[in-house]
Order: C-alpha cells, then sequence, then structure tokens
C-alpha cells in the first residue's frame, strides 16, 4: 500500500512537472501566463509579476508576450497595487509602442496606458508639491469635517427625524382610528345591555 502511495505521489511529481516545461526543461509560457493572470485576479501582484514578467522577457516578440506586457502593465497600473510605480508603468507601456513585432492592437493600448500612467504620475506629483507646501506654510488645519460634510450630514439626519416623525404619523393614526372603533363597540355593547 506504501508502495502505491509513493507511485502516485512520484507520478504526481512528474506530470506537474511536465505541465510547466516543455521540451529542455524551460516552462511553457502558455502556463506561466495562465498562472500570471490567475494571480493578478487574485491580487497576489507579486506572483503575477514573476510569471508575467518571465513570459515577457522570454518572448517578447511573440503575441503571447505582448499578452504578458499587457497583463503586466494593468497590474502595475492598478490603483490597489501598494507598490505602484507609474514611472515604471509608462515604460513598460511604452515598450508596446516600439516593439517591432507587436500585433497592431497593442499600438493604442500602449499609448493610451502610456498617457493615463503619465497624468497620474503628474497629478500626483502636483499633490505632493501642494501638500508640501501647505506644511512648509505652517497654515492651520480644520479640525473635523469640513463645512459640506457637516451640511451633508445635518440632511441626512434631518431626512431620517422626518422618516421617523411620518412613521409616528401613520402610527398615532392607526392607534386614533383602533380607539375610535373601540369606543364605537363600547357604546353598541352599553347600548345593547340597556336595551
Amino acid at each position: 500500500m506504501m508502495n502505491l502511495r509513493l507511485l502516485i505521489l512520484m507520478l504526481a511529481v512528474v506530470v506537474g512537472g511536465c505541465a510547466l516545461a516543455t521540451t529542455g526543461g524551460e516552462p511553457d509560457p502558455e502556463v506561466k501566463l495562465r498562472l500570471g493572470l490567475n494571480a493578478l485576479a487574485e491580487q497576489d501582484l507579486l506572483s503575477a509579476k514573476e510569471h508575467l514578467e518571465w513570459v515577457y522577457r522570454n518572448h517578447p516578440s511573440e503575441p503571447i508576450g505582448a499578452q504578458a506586457l499587457v497583463a503586466l502593465i494593468a497590474g502595475e497600473l492598478d490603483p490597489r497595487n501598494p507598490t505602484r510605480d507609474l514611472s515604471a508603468t509608462a515604460d513598460l507601456s511604452s515598450q508596446l509602442l516600439h516593439a517591432a513585432d507587436a500585433p497592431a492592437w497593442t499600438r493604442p493600448l500602449g499609448q493610451t496606458l502610456h498617457l493615463v500612467a503619465i497624468e497620474l504620475q503628474d497629478n500626483g506629483e502636483r499633490i505632493a508639491r501642494v501638500e508640501a507646501a501647505l506644511d512648509a506654510a505652517g497654515l492651520p488645519e480644520v479640525n473635523g469635517a469640513s463645512l459640506p460634510a457637516q451640511i451633508e450630514a445635518a440632511n441626512e439626519e434631518r431626512d431620517r427625524l422626518q422618516h421617523q416623525v411620518d412613521s409616528l404619523q401613520v402610527q398615532t393614526a392607526q392607534l386614533k382610528k383602533d380607539l375610535d372603533e373601540s369606543r364605537a363597540e363600547l357604546e353598541r355593547i352599553k347600548k345593547t345591555v340597556k336595551g
């Protein structure tokens, strides 16, 4: 029984190795691309970058290399990426523009991604400069919510209270109706008892 388990384990390792490698021991780019895309979807950006960079660097002039590069750029541009480097993203996207054998669909995509990365980088730098200038000026800061936020909170509270008042008015009307019906029933019973 133990030998059978060992044999199954060895077969699993061999089959798993075959799935990752083609002839000559080089990993299969399709598998690496799929692993990279899956990692990207799961926000495992480090693993995604490792797989996608390998595919792009080893197959730069093939369609699979262009696919890996586009996915790599998407991962770098993603605002959820804590190590996002917009300068590197702009460089990567410019590679889509300059790749001689890249498919035609990558050119407009590369232009747009390049411009978005530069725009975000410029905006980030502007915001940093403004924040630094404000810090250097030593201007007082507002403690608490801004006036628009306070007005919005007051409006939400007003709406909540109005809803509560409306609900209480409906309940009061129902209670008054029930009370009137009970009085009428009581009067009817009194008349029946007297009569």
